[in-house]
């Protein structure tokens, strides 16, 4: 995902708007676990150059398949955050800036570190899921089974 700085960088200071949508950004790998993406990532924002460097601000969303914590029902579960960034072109003591080179910001690893950041610790079908039987596994959502009371 480019976003030309061109413009910006000949006009510090001057905000300069853009969007759009990709899909190719799934699978990806948080840990041992694969994130799936079910619905493209669509990006709107501004960027805005300094002397310095260039600061990217805006939104992201999408959705992701996974599971209920508690029953393992399946789920679409949507993601929405912002982002407010610094690209530089050279790396500094600061671990929250991102290096561009010429005319254009690839903000592919960016987006994907805020989706990443965006994921739930956990996902519910509800917040009233009973979950499963320890048991012998029913959902005790669907109904009761012989061992719970």
């Amino acid at each position: 995902m480019l976003i030309s700085v061109m413009e910006a960088r000949k006009s510090p200071g001057q905000a300069f708007g853009f969007s759009f949508e990709n899909s190719g950004l799934s699978p990806l790998v948080l840990g041992a676990e694969e994130v799936v993406l079910i619905k493209p990532v669509s990006v709107s924002g501004s960027i805005v150059a300094d002397a310095e460097g260039i600061s990217v601000r805006g939104t992201l969303k999408t959705a992701f398949q996974t599971e209920c914590a508690r029953c393992l029902k399946p789920l679409e579960e949507p993601i929405a955050t912002e982002f407010n960034v610094r690209f530089h072109k050279s790396a500094g003591d600061d671990d929250e800036i991102y290096l561009y080179e010429g005319d254009s910001l690839d903000i592919t690893d960016m987006i994907k570190d805020h989706v990443l950041l965006a994921l739930p610790i956990q996902s519910l079908c509800g917040p009233d899921c009973k979950g499963l039987c320890p048991i012998c596994g029913t959902n005790l959502n669907e109904g009761g089974c012989v061992h719970r009371k």
